[in-house]
């Protein structure tokens, strides 16, 4: 079937397929879709298994909490691979995705998406590549999530610790020098974790490093009510 595309569009085609070969193969057998601005195409919980691909437009995903709350979780660009998960896995679908602007796509529909991925082999290489790249998005968030976590925890207890030894000021003296093992321990994180944070605190200036004692810029910023 003949299905027109305009340039922004195959290239679009093109930047997930890494191939002109396999990108014609992919408007062969997917069927070009004109979806309005807010129209939700794939519903947390369902069992579909039709697979999208952006050309066009925008989109999110997002949860619904027990409360009924959205959560957003992801956004899409042309060029994205949408709702391929529940076909690798034919689990229901762990999340909905809803337009954010008028979108065209690409859509695989009646179990067509498994039957390219059976017949050709690249397609499942690109699609492990792809999964391997959100894989490591994901855990790069997660750890820097973590880290900005731990940044608050570690400046919090030694805000805490310095209370003790100075009055009002711009900084307050912690002394000696904490062992990172011990400010580990005290704070259940790992050695690595918390000497990355002192480090990056060093960096950006809020815990100045002496010979004998840390300086904590702005100690009095963490309330005496905060738990560690």
């Amino acid at each position: 079937m003949q299905q027109n595309l305009d340039l922004t569009e195959r290239a679009a085609l093109d930047a997930f397929s890494q191939s002109t070969s396999l990108s014609d193969i992919l408007l062969e057998a997917g069927q070009v879709t004109e979806l309005i601005a807010n129209h939700c195409f794939i519903h947390q919980d369902d069992l579909s298994d039709d697979v999208f691909l952006l050309l066009s437009g925008k989109a999110r995903a997002f949860l619904l909490s027990l409360e009924g709350r959205e959560m957003w979780i992801a956004s899409y660009r042309p060029g994205d691979l949408v709702g391929e998960l529940a076909v690798l896995t034919g689990a229901a679908r762990s999340a909905s995705i809803v337009t954010t602007a008028a979108t065209r796509c690409l859509a695989f529909r009646d179990k067509s998406f498994q039957s390219l991925l059976k017949q050709h082999g690249p397609l499942g290489l690109r699609l492990a590549q792809i999964q391997a790249i959100r894989l490591t998005d994901t855990t790069s968030a997660m750890f820097s999530a973590a880290i900005d976590h731990i940044d608050k925890r570690v400046i919090r207890h030694l805000t805490k610790t310095a209370q003790s030894n100075a009055g009002s000021g711009e900084f307050a003296v912690v002394t000696p020098v904490p062992v990172i093992s011990e400010l580990a321990l005290e704070l259940g994180s790992s050695r690595e974790t918390v000497s990355r944070a002192v480090n990056k605190l060093i960096k950006l200036g809020m815990i100045l490093r002496q010979k004998d004692h840390l300086a904590i810029r702005g100690y009095d910023l963490p309330q005496s009510g905060d738990a560690d």
